[in-house]
């Protein structure tokens, strides 16, 4: 019984926040969302490209559009997200990133090794070359 009269005080709660208690809330998950996103683009798009992440970064400017208009979208929907799925979609953005950086730098060693690989059979091969030369040189000497 304990649990449903909790259950029914966080909804009586949820529905008599003040406004300026809606535009708080939603600025700050609003800006929450904006990080999130900044580092997700920033380290998947580095990862991807092989490049700096720093050159993926939201600028200030945009960062300032999208906490805006996030603000605006979850004050007006009074959108709240649980702490576990914000603790879900930080995990992601930590451990996606690896993944892609990863996977890139497999493909990168097994590219190197290919090449590897390649430069041992032309150098095998120059030394057959430079062996069948050096006979066909040496007979037609004696000749």
């Amino acid at each position: 019984m304990d649990n449903v009269d909790e259950s029914l005080n966080v909804e009586f709660e949820r529905e008599n926040r003040s406004e300026s208690q809606v535009i708080k809330e939603a600025s700050s998950l609003a800006n929450g969302i904006v990080v999130i996103t900044d580092l997700l683009v920033s380290n998947v798009a580095g990862a991807f490209s092989g490049g700096n992440k720093e050159d993926y970064k939201l600028s200030d400017s945009e960062k300032s559009a999208a906490n805006d208009a996030w603000a605006k979208y979850l004050a007006e929907k009074n959108v709240e997200l649980s702490p576990g799925l914000m603790l879900i979609i930080v995990m992601g953005l930590i451990v996606v990133p690896k993944f892609v950086a990863a996977n890139r730098e497999r493909k990168e060693r097994k590219l190197q090794k290919s090449q590897e690989n390649k430069v041992l059979e032309l150098e095998t091969e120059i030394k057959t070359l430079n062996k069948k030369l050096k006979d066909a040189t040496a007979k037609s000497s004696q000749m």
